[in-house]
């Protein structure tokens, strides 16, 4: 069989208490609100600087951040539209445009430096954000990151196949 459901949306001050207590904490940057946590020694003259990838949240980095902490200042965060960070107002979610809003959000906390790490696409994002901004970034922490699509030379001979009319009806035939 199957079923559907739908759970309504809840608000925002609803999730707080389970998913932002202390020392979650929120700001707008340029229209968005983002979820963040600033933890550790607050004079740390280079942070760590944790991201999350597709369809997580700075919970990702909860058993990081628990022990980097007592020595390190790390920041993490939800990305735009994820976890409790407010969706992209332009509803722009290229890869560029997350770079641009790290180095925004790195600046309104005053970060001039630091290391930066991600897993997946939070890791994709910490390598371009070093190629964008370098001397921002005085090094990577990268967990299975994302990288730049392959695109082969030429396609095999069967995608060459599979794209002629006539060689692919040939094919049902023959193989």
């Amino acid at each position: 069989g199957f079923a559907v459901s739908k759970a309504p949306d809840r608000s925002l001050q609803s999730l707080v208490p389970r998913w932002a207590p202390p020392p979650s904490d929120f700001l707008e940057l340029d229209g968005q609100l983002v979820h963040y946590r600033d933890q550790g020694p607050s004079g740390d003259p280079l942070p760590l600087v944790l991201i999350h990838g597709t369809g997580a949240s700075l919970h990702t980095w909860e058993a990081w951040v628990a022990e980097l902490s007592a020595t390190r200042r790390v920041i993490s965060f939800d990305l735009p539209g994820a976890g409790l960070s407010g969706p992209n107002p332009e509803g722009d979610y290229r890869d560029a445009r997350y770079v641009d809003f790290v180095r925004r959000l790195l600046v309104r906390l005053g970060v001039a430096r630091a290391i930066v790490g991600g897993n997946s696409l939070g890791g994709e994002i910490a390598w371009q954000l070093a190629l964008a901004d370098p001397e921002r970034v005085a090094g990577l922490v990268l967990v299975d990151a994302g990288g730049h699509a392959f695109v082969p030379e030429s396609l095999p001979i069967g995608f060459r196949i599979a794209r002629t009319p006539l060689l692919r009806e040939a094919m049902r035939w023959i193989l």
